[in-house]
């Protein structure tokens, strides 16, 4: 689990600390749930290393070995993992049926934890494909995932979803709506000043000349 929130934390080495450590524990005492788990964890991390064509098929198959143990906990998060990695190796149209499926087992299962981000990283997928009403597609997953985020009171998904939303208005010229947006979420931040989501938030910020 330690390396699960590594990860949220987008904290890469603390992450593949973590998941070494339980992948040999698991290995030594035989829990293959954890075993299965933090290697598809290890092949998501090689992958963000750079793009890993090897890291992709061992996550799929990694996937495919954590449906079959039966469980279920989580597949919202490790879907919308492989649909990132898919899109990174130019697959979006892959990347957005795997979020289609993600949105599915949310709505069936109600495991709503990581469902701002699902709607976050459609958007993020939307922009990718382009076309005519990709800007518009894509504002209305952000959206959406802002609001899923204030009712659950997740500010670190709010945060996340407002940098997407507020580098996406200023592309179209929308800099004042964009840095109030995003101020009003980061200022929120007390703490963990130095993690990757409030820094990319302070460089959005800096960018639209709004701190």
């Amino acid at each position: 689990m330690h390396a699960l929130i590594r990860e949220a934390r987008r904290e890469i080495e603390l992450a593949e600390e973590w998941a070494d450590r339980t992948i040999a524990y698991a290995t030594e005492h035989g829990f293959p749930y954890w075993l299965t788990l933090c290697s598809m964890l290890k092949s998501w991390l090689l992958d963000q290393q750079g793009p890993s064509a090897a890291g992709v098929a061992q996550f799929r198959q990694g996937l495919d070995g954590y449906r079959a143990t039966g469980a279920k906990l989580g597949l919202s998060w490790f879907i919308t993992l492989m649909a990132e990695m898919l899109a990174k190796h130019g697959a979006t149209e892959e990347a957005l049926g795997m979020i289609a499926e993600a949105l599915a087992h949310i709505d069936a299962s109600s495991e709503r934890y990581y469902e701002a981000e699902v709607h976050r990283v459609k958007g993020e997928l939307l922009l990718t494909r382009g076309g005519p009403d990709a800007a518009a597609a894509a504002e209305a997953s952000f959206l959406h995932a802002l609001e899923v985020a204030r009712r659950q009171s997740a500010k670190v998904w709010e945060l996340r979803t407002a940098t997407s939303l507020a580098r996406l208005w200023g592309a179209q010229d929308r800099r004042r709506a964009a840095g109030e947006l995003l101020t009003g979420v980061y200022g929120w931040f007390s703490e963990g000043l130095d993690t990757t989501d409030v820094r990319d938030a302070r460089s959005v910020l800096d960018e639209l000349g709004a701190l």
